[in-house]
């Protein structure tokens, strides 16, 4: 019988020191040899395992994204709609954003993207994989099921949300109250859920009466203010 492989953990492991690396020194600063001794592994096995930088970058994307993926999937799997879109929505605004590490990592590889083809359509389809993800499970929403495009809208909406929302924790922990924001992204739903082929039903938030009482009673007021001609 062979020897088990060791590339799998190897490159898990200068995963780990490259993300350790970025943290303490920036990406910027984050070094072969830097990477190598956070990894404690020589420098050689950084090049044996990964061609380049750029390389390595997205394998650590693509790391962090199947870190978080595994566990929330199978929960969303085996949950009914309802619950499985609240349960996705806590994990995108009071779980996700709580990982200062895999925050500041995609920050600092963001900007990195920017000057890397490869790097920036690997970031392009994330985004993209979590919109659909998000829009799936708006899709199985009995009142949503036929409003595929306006589910895609407002699972764009979420996600832009979020980024948003990362890009300020990370100038100021305390510049965001993740369960307002929770909140706030649950509201986007309902009043999504509530308009059905222009019309307002029953989902509507009584917030959302009062503004369209309101507005039809300015704009009856309007008309009988405008003089005849």
């Amino acid at each position: 019988m062979g020897r088990p492989s060791l590339a799998e953990p190897r490159r898990r492991q200068i995963i780990d020191g490259l993300r350790a690396a970025i943290v303490k020194h920036g990406l910027a600063e984050a070094s072969v040899q830097r990477i190598a001794a956070e990894a404690d592994l020589p420098a050689g096995l950084v090049h044996h395992y990964f061609e380049s930088k750029e390389d390595l970058l997205i394998a650590a994307v693509d790391q962090i994204v199947d870190d978080a993926r595994g566990p929330i999937k199978a929960e969303l799997d085996v949950l009914d709609p309802e619950r499985a879109l609240e349960r996705a929505l806590n994990f995108l605004f009071l779980e996700l954003p709580t990982d200062r590490t895999s925050s500041i990592l995609f920050a600092e590889i963001g900007v990195a993207a920017l000057r890397r083809p490869q790097l920036r359509r690997r970031l392009a389809d994330l985004t993209a994989y979590m919109i659909a993800e998000l829009t799936a499970l708006l899709d199985r929403l009995p009142d949503r099921a036929r409003r595929h495009d306006d589910n895609v809208d407002l699972a764009t909406m979420i996600i832009c949300l979020l980024y948003g929302a990362d890009d300020q924790l990370l100038a100021d922990v305390d510049a965001i109250h993740l369960r307002r924001l929770r909140r706030l992204a649950g509201e986007l739903v309902t009043r999504f859920r509530g308009v059905s082929d222009g019309k307002a039903d029953a989902r509507a938030t009584a917030h959302d009466r009062r503004l369209r009482d309101s507005r039809a009673r300015r704009r009856g007021a309007d008309r009988r203010a405008t003089p005849a001609r």
